[in-house]
């Protein structure tokens, strides 16, 4: 593991208030997710974004993170459910646009990849 990374979980949990007899919240929950995706414990992580999403269901940075996961594990259904729910949730990302694109672009897609960048450079201006 790099050292960097250690760092940077350790201090994920550092700056994580200890709650006693309390639920931990969708903020914690995504948070350990980031932690986990950073360490490439990638199907960690996606429990742990799964978890973020039961408790706040429009948590879209959750949805976002899950597409990226699910785009690196090249699983591009599941990839395409979880941008174009970032999507739903907040239709000006322009990051879940340029998701889909990518999805788009490596199955062949090549009209709805490029709609998709159009999208996602608009919003970016």
């Amino acid at each position: 593991m790099h050292i960097g990374k250690f760092r940077n979980i350790v201090n994920v949990f550092k700056h994580t208030p200890v709650r006693i007899n309390t639920r931990i919240d969708a903020a914690d929950l995504y948070r350990f997710g980031l932690a986990f995706k950073d360490l490439d414990k990638l199907n960690v992580a996606i429990k742990y974004f799964k978890e973020t999403i039961k408790i706040k269901p429009d948590h879209a940075a959750a949805y976002y993170d899950l597409g990226c996961i699910y785009l690196k594990q090249n699983k591009f259904n599941k990839a395409i459910l979880s941008f174009k729910k970032v999507i739903e949730i907040d239709p000006n990302n322009a990051l879940a646009h340029e998701g889909l694109g990518n999805i788009y672009i490596r199955s062949g897609k090549n009209d709805a990849a490029i709609l998709e960048f159009e999208i996602a450079k608009e919003l970016q201006i």
